[in-house]
């Protein structure tokens, strides 16, 4: 596999891209130490909020949503709002009743493009123009 040069998205710099990174190895490092303090930190204060989590580390909430989505900031109790409704949740990106929502939406989808497929493949088939008058009232 070839590198790729790239731009970091975090301080712009351009770096070598083997496996499809989009931050360069210095700004990469330091985001992992980042998520590492506040893992630590919420880990030895458990009852902790976002505000305290934020002054004590200097993490951004985006940087701790992220990782609660992740699934990385497990027996926490902070809450974020769930992408589609707003609801407060506390893991994934999504609260259950849009999570069952969005599962029966794309069951429905995968329903209706199978039944497609089947009509189509239906279809398919030898065809004459000419019915043989049949059909026609002969």
């Amino acid at each position: 596999m070839a590198a790729k040069l790239r731009n970091c998205i975090s301080c712009g710099k351009i770096f070598s891209s083997l496996y499809g990174e989009k931050m360069c190895p210095s700004c990469k490092e330091a985001q992992d130490r980042l998520e590492n303090s506040v893992i630590d930190y919420v880990r030895a204060n458990p009852k902790t909020r976002m505000p305290e989590i934020v002054k004590e580390t200097g993490a951004t909430d985006l940087v701790i949503r992220r990782l609660m989505e992740a699934g990385r900031l497990v027996g926490v109790n902070l809450k974020y709002p769930c992408k589609k409704c707003g609801k407060d949740i506390n893991r994934g990106q999504f609260c259950e009743s849009c999570a069952k929502e969005i599962e029966a939406e794309v069951q429905n989808v995968s329903d209706k493009a199978a039944a497609a497929r089947a009509a189509a493949e239906r279809g398919r088939g030898i065809h004459s123009k000419d019915s043989g008058g049949r059909g026609k009232g002969k």
